[in-house]
């Protein structure tokens, strides 16, 4: 028998076509959420390596008498695009959970620290994202006078 020539879609093709449609919308918002988390999973391993850099630095550079408690701008921490760093220096008890003289450095600031008598110093480097949804990366070292 022949379809005349003005005949529609059938209601079998129509719901095909709309099943084809909803998995094709589907898998497109799934590969854009993997998108996302895998920048956002880019972001902190970027920032927890320049932690890192930061506080080996700064480990290596306490472990001379000469150098111990003494940093200047160049022993900033990295600049990272899409973050804001601070960092957070102080005399730090041996026997106790206590800090004290806390010397607070934030990026696009002047970074001059001196304590160079302290028999234990805390350096605590934080990388904070600019944009919402990422986390904030932050570690702490501590450096006793060599």
């Amino acid at each position: 028998m022949n379809r005349p020539s003005n005949a529609g879609f059938t209601l079998i093709e129509v719901l095909v076509a709309m099943a084809v449609f909803s998995v094709s919308v589907l898998l497109i918002g799934l590969l854009i959420s993997h998108m996302r988390l895998n920048a956002a999973s880019a972001q902190r391993v970027t920032a927890g390596q320049a932690l890192q850099d930061a506080l080996e630095r700064t480990a290596q550079k306490f472990q001379s008498v000469a150098n111990y408690g003494v940093l200047t701008a160049a022993d900033a921490p990295a600049t990272l695009a899409g973050h804001t760093w601070t960092v957070s220096l102080c005399t730090a008890s041996p026997t106790a959970d206590t800090c004290t003289g806390t010397a607070t450095f934030t990026q696009g600031g002047a970074y001059a620290y001196s304590n160079p008598t302290a028999d234990l110093i805390r350096m605590t480097v934080q990388y904070t994202p600019t944009a919402m949804g990422t986390a904030t990366t932050r570690a702490a070292l501590e450096m006793a006078r060599p």
